[in-house]
């Protein structure tokens, strides 16, 4: 538990600073302490519900040097924050019956929240400071990384390294956000984006290797020999599938399609892991439309399954790369 040494209780007004508005929200009648933030804005409160939410409030008001006043005179707090992180401290300490659990609508808030759970011991305050990072990964996960590592959320971190695979790396990097942030989270963060990503996607376009991801029969991309005994020209590779473990002949423009995909996400730098079918689609048909066979065949329909369960098993192994931090 943190040692208290701030707020400094001060039951002299005259000497304190003076008050520059009352708190609209934190006011009750029958506070028992006064929080004063750093910009001389008065919280009116109770010492109960401070003292239960948090081992630090809890320690400072027993400490009896500190209430030596006469009876019925409220304590004042000086506190070192300002009035909108005093105002988040009090929403989270009291009881949901009388004011809603904080919304950390931006990365500010949660910093704010994560600075208040360290300093005062509110270890409940954590799980929702985890869930707006959550959220704000999806845009600035960078940022999110940053805090993330400063705070030692380790969780947090993994999740923000894999989001920022549809970033450029660091964009916020010069920003005070990073200060604090040691190099080998960075350094890390790097070689995740270099070489862990390309290590899971390679063997997806490894002729070696057993097909998992897709059934031989999904590929519906016609046979070699068409209904008016035309002969299929199109370069065969032997593949084996999950269903067809013993090896079976596809369609060569089929396999380039998903070797062009997976390149994809093998080439760096990349600033996204969503694939783009566009161009490698209309190559495949292409080549499949200059095959008399291939070009009436539901060859589109197959390349959309396949591109959109390559995503999937390629987003997957992603997913499952370790990112180990020191805490």
């Amino acid at each position: 538990m943190t040692t208290p040494s701030a707020p400094i209780p001060n039951s002299n007004t005259a000497s304190s600073s003076p008050t520059i508005s009352t708190s609209s929200v934190f006011n009750f009648e029958d506070a028992d302490v006064t929080l004063r933030s750093s910009n001389g804005v008065d919280f009116h409160v109770h010492r109960w519900p401070l003292s239960k939410a948090s081992p630090f409030f809890a320690a400072l008001f027993s400490l009896p040097q500190a209430y030596s006043t006469t009876v019925g005179q409220r304590i004042t707090c000086d506190m070192s924050e300002d009035s909108q992180t005093t105002e988040l401290l009090l929403a989270f300490c009291y009881p949901r019956s009388l004011c809603e659990e904080p919304l950390l609508d931006d990365i500010t808030d949660v910093e704010r929240a994560l600075t208040l759970a360290k300093k005062f011991d509110l270890n409940f305050v954590i799980r929702p400071a985890e869930r707006a990072l959550e959220r704000i990964a999806a845009t600035t996960p960078d940022l999110v990384y940053a805090m993330a590592w400063r705070y030692e959320l380790s969780r947090i971190v993994r999740l923000a390294a894999l989001a920022s695979l549809e970033h450029p790396f660091l964009p916020h990097a010069t920003t005070s956000s990073f200060a604090g942030v040691p190099a080998e989270a960075l350094v890390q963060l790097w070689g995740y984006r270099m070489t862990r990503v390309a290590e899971a996607i390679k063997p997806l376009k490894d002729v070696g290797l057993p097909i998992t991801w897709i059934r031989q029969t999904d590929i519906v991309i016609g046979p070699r020999l068409s209904p008016e005994g035309n002969t299929c020209s199109c370069a065969h590779v032997t593949l084996s599938f999950k269903d067809k473990p013993e090896g079976v002949s596809i369609k060569g423009w089929w396999w380039a399609f998903v070797c062009e995909l997976v390149d994809q996400l093998d080439t760096f730098p990349r600033d996204t892991i969503t694939l783009n079918t566009r161009g490698v689609l209309r190559r495949a048909m292409s080549i499949a439309g200059d095959c008399c066979v291939c070009r009436d065949s539901m060859a589109v329909d197959a390349l959309n399954l396949t591109a959109n369960l390559l995503q999937k098993e390629a987003y997957r192994r992603i997913k499952e790369i370790p990112y180990e931090t020191p805490f």
